[in-house]
């Protein structure tokens, strides 16, 4: 008990009593023990607050996630805005335009977690994520898709979006552009889905506009893209002083529409459709957020011959 007498000897037993885990009522006047009152507001057992994990929300969250998946299958899955992604169809799709093939990834081939997976039900263009693993040629700032392997299920309803963070970790958050700036539900985890994550990357849009340029760069006309027929296949990706930089074949339908010529007279050229392949090289600045495409290049016309698309 004489360790309970630095606060005060009338009290020494009702301290006792507190701290021992009694629920007798305690008849203090607080008002003539200044001491009482330091101790309650101070060194009470029950107003000492322990420290908060930081990462239970997180994992909280992915168990959530996680049991979302897996209803999936019963109820037919969704994106994250809730909706029910129409069905592909099968002709001139991504999921039928190559045939599935099968390999083996290893975290170990970047320095990241020593896991090794089979991966199947991928498409030659695509890029694979499955349980820790997420490809090295995957990076913020360009825009994809994603679809989850084994089946012809497209994430955020068939959406390109741009990829806005890889998370760290076992399971790695990755999280793409949202609708609104303060919430922002378009996300997932690299290990959500047994089957794993195709990512095809997307630099060309239907509707897109470009201006043609002869070899020389001299502008000649506007290029409107009706089309992507074909899924867009990335054939390199480099870092080049901190720069990225990636190119991408693609495959499109567009219309032409030549412009007046040097001596000011409008181009005897009519406007013509054209199904054009060609390398997009996109790039992302050190420091920015976002890649853009730069040109489409290696690309011949008829009656113009070798030319480029600028944007």
């Amino acid at each position: 008990m004489a360790e309970y007498d630095q606060y005060h000897p009338k009290y020494a037993a009702d301290i006792r009593s507190l701290l021992s885990g009694s629920d007798e009522p305690l008849l203090l006047a607080e008002e003539g023990w200044p001491e009482w009152k330091v101790y309650r507001t101070a060194a009470h057992p029950a107003r000492i607050r322990k420290a908060l994990d930081p990462t239970a929300s997180r994992r909280m969250e992915n168990a959530v996630f996680r049991k979302w998946w897996q209803e999936q299958s019963e109820v037919g899955l969704k994106d994250s805005r809730g909706e029910t992604p129409e069905p592909v169809s099968s002709s001139g799709s991504e999921c039928d335009a190559e045939d599935d093939v099968e390999c083996t990834v290893s975290g170990s081939d970047m320095g990241d977690v020593p896991a090794e997976y089979s991966v199947s039900g991928i498409k030659r263009h695509e890029m694979p994520v499955k349980g820790t693993y997420v490809h090295k040629t995957i990076v913020p700032g360009f825009h994809y898709k994603v679809r989850v392997l084994n089946t012809k299920r497209f994430l955020f309803a068939g959406r390109t979006l741009r990829l806005i963070d890889v998370g760290r970790g076992y399971g790695k958050r990755i999280t793409f552009q949202g609708e609104k700036l303060n919430r922002n539900s378009n996300f997932f985890w690299s290990d959500s889905h047994p089957n794993g994550f195709g990512f095809s990357v997307v630099a060309v849009n239907a509707n897109d506009e470009y201006t043609l340029c002869s070899m020389d760069g001299r502008p000649i006309g506007k290029v409107h893209v009706g089309s992507v027929p074909l899924p867009q296949r990335e054939v390199s990706s480099e870092i080049v002083d901190g720069k990225v930089i990636k190119k991408v074949l693609v495959t499109m339908t567009c219309t032409v529409q030549y412009e007046e010529e040097r001596h000011g007279f409008r181009s005897i050229l009519q406007d013509e459709d054209f199904l054009v392949r060609g390398l997009a090289l996109i790039e992302k600045e050190k420091g920015s957020r976002q890649a853009r495409l730069k040109t489409v290049e290696d690309i011949t016309l008829p009656i113009v011959g070798r030319c480029f698309f600028s944007n």
